[in-house]
């Protein structure tokens, strides 16, 4: 009896340790159930823009709430876990490395997407890379963090791509609580046969991308708010979802090649 107990006490300690250790759960059963079956989750957003995928961490918390107060004229979430992505077989990313190639503007250029105008795979960005500001649009060179990094920093950028021409955006990144959050929008008016069709600060996208036990959790909301009408809602949210798509893609490459 007394072996019994001591057996039942060393796993109950074995057992309170693992529970210490184990990474908090930042996806539910039936989104894990669902990424178990599928390599990608896309939603439309319904209901003025509520969620359903965003992971549960701490840098996520205040998402939901801009996002509804975007007030988007159509948008899309994305998420997907890379399993391949980690540092070594034991341990997770380090934030640094994943804020570095977040902020890798030069290495988007010839970045490709599905493109559902021309029904087929196309050049997305022609040139990429970051610069001084929009007032002064000289290129820098890409941010590089060690392992210390800023709890936010910013980054400007200057995209010209097949679907919206150039244009400026500005990058916000949030480190902290195991993940780190990006908001980027155009700083300009993206404009279409020369009429502003989506005004600055109309087209957002906000990343969320987490390193885990079980690799690279990334999510992603593209956000598109006009003042005139876009046509085929259901087209411009596809257009959006591969645009999110690619931009997953092209993350997973970037630690692929490492």
């Amino acid at each position: 009896m007394r072996k019994l107990l001591l057996s039942i006490a060393a796993a109950c300690c074995i057992a309170a340790a693992a529970a210490q250790t184990r990474p908090p759960r930042i996806l539910d059963d039936a989104v894990l159930r669902e990424l178990s079956e599928k390599k990608t989750i896309v939603r439309v957003l319904q209901n003025q823009g509520d969620l359903s995928l965003v992971p549960m961490i701490g840098c996520a918390g205040t998402l939901g709430v801009e996002v509804r107060d975007f007030r988007a004229t159509v948008g899309v979430e994305v998420l997907r876990l890379m399993p391949a992505v980690r540092s070594s077989k034991d341990r997770p990313l380090d934030l640094a490395v994943v804020l570095t190639a977040l902020a890798s503007a030069s290495a988007m250029k010839g970045t490709t997407y599905w493109s559902v105008t021309h029904n087929e795979r196309r050049i997305l960005f022609l040139e990429s890379y970051a610069v001084e500001s929009p007032q002064q649009p000289v290129r820098v060179p890409d941010p590089v963090f060690a392992s210390s990094i800023p709890s936010e920093t910013q980054m400007y950028t200057f995209q010209e791509d097949t679907t919206f021409g150039r244009n400026f955006y500005r990058s916000v990144f949030q480190a902290g609580s195991g993940c780190i959050r990006v908001k980027t929008e155009n700083t300009n008016a993206i404009t279409y046969l020369f009429i502003p069709v989506i005004p600055a600060g109309g087209l957002v996208n906000h990343t969320v991308v987490a390193p885990t036990e079980s690799g690279l959790v990334y999510y992603g909301a593209a956000l598109l708010r006009s003042s005139v009408p876009i046509g085929n809602v259901r087209s411009r949210a596809e257009s959006l979802t591969n645009r999110v798509i690619a931009a997953a893609d092209w993350l997973e490459a970037r630690f692929a090649k490492k």
